[in-house]
């Protein structure tokens, strides 16, 4: 009876093994494991954030444009010290062509064209520059609205039309013209 007994425990345990551990088996394979839950709003400890991200993109912005405003400064500061030269090499030989060819140098930029305007009107003034009156006035009038709209400001338009209005009266303001000096 012991050996009946004994067939009987491990009858009992080898069904209870195949009963508990293999039913396990069966139910990972039939139930997969649970989805994991979403952590797509939760972020890494050391990522920035979106506002860390848009603060940088902002800084980065805002040193490009200082470096493009420091570019355009020294474009202009050289375009201002070329001009000044081409300025001196027409005064110590004013002529014609050499007065189209200043006037074509500075048309993007209307401060330049005003001081080129009132130092050729001061050369004409002491009779250096073959021209008439009606001449010169048309030439400057030409290449001032060859200047676009948006680079004319009030200040610098104001200075070459009262030059201009000086030439074609024949008598400036407070300048004396070359025709009033004979």
């Amino acid at each position: 009876m012991l050996i009946l007994l004994t067939i009987l425990l491990l009858s009992a345990a080898v069904s209870a093994y195949f009963y508990f551990y293999r039913h396990e088996d069966r139910d990972r394979l039939l139930n997969p494991a649970p989805e994991p839950r979403d952590l797509s709003h939760l972020r890494p400890l050391f990522m920035p954030s979106e506002a860390d991200l848009l603060a940088d993109e902002l800084e980065i912005q805002k040193h490009l444009k200082a470096g493009e405003a420091a570019e355009a400064e020294a474009a202009e500061h050289r375009l201002t010290i070329e001009f000044q030269g081409r300025l001196d090499r027409w005064k110590t030989a004013p002529t014609r062509g050499g007065l189209v060819d200043l006037f074509k140098s500075v048309h993007n930029n209307e401060t330049l064209l005003a001081d080129a305007v009132e130092c050729v009107f001061e050369e004409w003034n002491n009779g250096r520059l073959d021209l008439s009156a009606t001449e010169l006035a048309q030439l400057i009038e030409s290449h001032f609205w060859l200047v676009p709209a948006e680079k004319r400001t009030p200040g610098v338009s104001y200075r070459i039309q009262r030059l201009l209005s000086s030439l074609r009266a024949g008598v400036g303001d407070t300048l004396q013209t070359r025709d009033s000096l004979r």
